[in-house]
Parts: structure tokens; C-alpha cells; sequence
């Protein structure tokens, strides 16, 4: 069975919710008079998204909150790519200087 991202995820740029947010979305129904309409204004999401929370059919969410660079192994490996891209570039100008 074919799935696609978008049945199981929201698009990467949606409101990011919390989850006192979801919990103040899921209670707002039939307490707030227009909850629907005043949920989606407060937190900038669609109508859809609302009520697929409301009836616990919500997709996930994609979190890219990376965590910053750090000096650990990483940036060495990104530098070392950086040096063997650098010296493979000047292997192959001197090829051509000497052909």
C-alpha cells in the first residue's frame, strides 16, 4: 500500500503546535462559543487542521529544529570533505597544466 508524506505528516512549514496547545484546541470545543474560528485565528492554522485535532485524527508534526553546530566530530568530518574537495580540485588542475 502506497502512502504519502502528506497523510501521515503535515507540510514542514505548518504551525508548529505544542502540546498545551493542542490541549487548549481539544477543550475549546463546545466551550467556546465560534472555537473553531477563534482557534484557528490564535494559533494560524486552517479550519482542517482544527478539526482533525478536535476528532483525534491529527497528522504528526515535522519537527526540523536542528541543534546548533558544535566543535564535536561533525564539523571535523565537514572539514575534512572540505580539504579532500580542495585537494582533489587542485590534483586535477595540475593534470590539465601537465597534459
Amino acid at each position: 500500500m502506497l502512502t504519502h508524506i502528506h497523510q501521515k505528516f503535515y507540510r514542514s512549514n505548518a504551525t508548529h503546535l505544542s502540546e498545551s496547545d493542542i490541549i487548549e484546541i481539544r477543550e475549546s470545543r463546545g466551550k467556546v462559543p465560534n472555537a473553531s474560528k477563534k482557534m484557528v485565528k490564535k494559533f494560524h492554522i486552517g479550519a482542517r487542521r482544527v478539526y482533525e485535532i478536535w476528532e483525534h485524527n491529527e497528522r504528526l508534526q515535522q519537527d526540523l529544529n536542528f541543534p546548533p553546530p558544535s566543535d564535536s566530530d561533525d564539523s571535523s568530518i565537514l572539514n575534512d570533505f572540505k580539504l579532500r574537495n580542495l585537494h582533489t580540485s587542485r590534483m586535477e588542475k595540475n593534470r590539465t597544466v601537465l597534459s
